[in-house]
């Protein structure tokens, strides 16, 4: 009797184990190294993917660039985005922007540039504030061909 006990505590300890690390799982962090898939499938890639990139930006769909900004520690009025200059240097226009709040965070800045064959979307994320006061950056691509 006393095994069955040791038996079921044991499995009992190992679901509970297993369901957080589901959870921690399902919430990636936001600056992590390598590649990993974020709740909305959107790939993280660092800063030097951008050089893949270069030739072939039709097919950059669902990426998110977790290494152009160190975290904030506000964020600021007049905004830069990172993916929208490298955009412009391949020959894109911007034709729509829009900024707001999203479920994730204080402040989502959007941009749609397109040139004759590709319509990309760019979003820059500040997620919530994380213990160190800071708010980690991120943005993300996602394009696709006309």
């Amino acid at each position: 009797m006393k095994y069955c006990w040791f038996l079921i505590l044991v499995y009992l300890s190992a679901c509970t184990t297993f369901m957080e690390k589901d959870r921690q799982k399902e919430t990636t962090e936001i600056v992590a190294d390598g590649a990993a898939e974020t709740s909305w499938s959107y790939q993280k890639v660092g800063k030097r993917y951008l050089d893949t990139l270069s030739n072939h930006i039709c097919s950059a769909t669902r990426l998110e660039f977790i290494d152009l900004y160190s975290p904030q520690d506000s964020i600021a009025e007049q905004d830069y985005l990172y993916l929208a200059t490298f955009l412009r240097s391949k020959g894109f226009e911007v034709t729509k922007g829009g900024r707001g709040n999203w479920m994730e965070g204080p402040r989502m800045l959007s941009l749609v540039s397109e040139n004759e064959t590709c319509l990309c979307e760019v979003l820059k994320l500040y997620y919530t504030k994380n213990t160190n006061d800071l708010y980690p950056v991120t943005e993300r691509l996602d394009c696709s061909p006309k």
